[in-house]
């Protein structure tokens, strides 16, 4: 599972092309005032939006069911380079696909 939270790490951190490697072809994120955003509106939204220089993982859980499904679920704590701050509780579940993990679903709620 270590690659999986190094994955998760890279997707708060690094630009939209971490996402376009990762992303499972059918995907879904949650985001409290955004809603719910399939894969095409996901690319878009991260075309413009800043990145988060540093996240802290807190609280981390993982478990995997079987050969092909794994979730993780923790505290976020993440902060961009003017000092904007933000802390939510995400959840995401990786799928094999191709050979490879690749995350279907994301949702962060808010503190």
């Amino acid at each position: 599972m270590h690659d999986l939270w190094t994955t998760e790490k890279r997707l708060w951190t690094d630009g939209i092309a971490a996402y376009q490697e990762v992303m499972a072809k059918d995907r879904t994120m949650v985001f409290g005032p955004m809603g719910i955003m399939r894969r095409t509106d996901i690319i878009q939204s991260l075309g413009d939006a800043p990145r988060w220089s540093n996240v802290i993982m807190s609280n981390e859980t993982e478990s995997i069911h079987g050969q092909a499904v794994g979730l993780l679920a923790y505290h976020a704590s993440a902060e961009q380079k003017d000092g904007t701050r933000y802390e939510a509780f995400c959840t995401s579940t990786y799928v094999q696909e191709d050979g490879h993990w690749r995350i279907a679903q994301h949702q962060q709620t808010p503190i």
